[in-house]
């Protein structure tokens, strides 16, 4: 099957106190974002035509304990993804949801594997037919320490 190359369009922009900012924009998956400059990028832009899905990975921070603190941007081109729930589904298909303990309020659930050792939240989305998987993880010790950085970056996020 023949893959899809996207075009990253990738804007490097100072604020006023001379910090920068990568900016990540996905016109197929109508969605652009900016991320400080100092968070990792783990998996770029990674366009799965086959599945329909892209996904981008950022982690935080270099010091952690256990997983990683790590932002993660999902978004599906799928007509079969018409609720929130069919993309939850999706989302913890993987998992062993015997090991969680999770809080669903409307569209952001927050999981926690008291198991393994970490927490995640998650935010559903579905914007112009395109269904977002908003989520970041961590280890229990360090969620909420980076959780308002999490937040800060998904009220940034613009649709378009």
């Amino acid at each position: 099957m023949k893959h899809i190359v996207l075009v990253i369009a990738l804007i490097v922009s100072f604020n006023a106190s001379g910090q920068t900012s990568v900016e990540h924009k996905n016109d197929k998956y109508k969605f652009k974002v900016s991320v400080p400059k100092s968070w990792v990028e783990l998996s770029g832009l990674a366009d799965e035509s086959d599945s329909l899905k892209t996904e981008l990975q950022w982690q935080l921070t270099s010091i952690y304990s256990g997983i990683q603190p790590s932002i993660i941007i999902r978004a599906y081109n799928r007509v079969s993804l018409s609720s929130i729930q069919k993309l939850a589904d999706l989302t913890f298909s993987d998992f062993d949801m015997k090991e969680f303990q999770v809080d669903k309020t409307n569209n952001a659930w927050t999981a926690t594997n008291v198991k393994r050792k970490y927490k995640a939240k998650y935010y559903f989305l579905i914007k112009k037919g395109i269904s977002y998987v908003i989520f970041y993880r961590s280890s229990l010790e360090t969620f909420d320490a980076n959780l308002p950085a999490f937040e800060t970056f998904y009220k940034s996020i613009k649709f378009l």
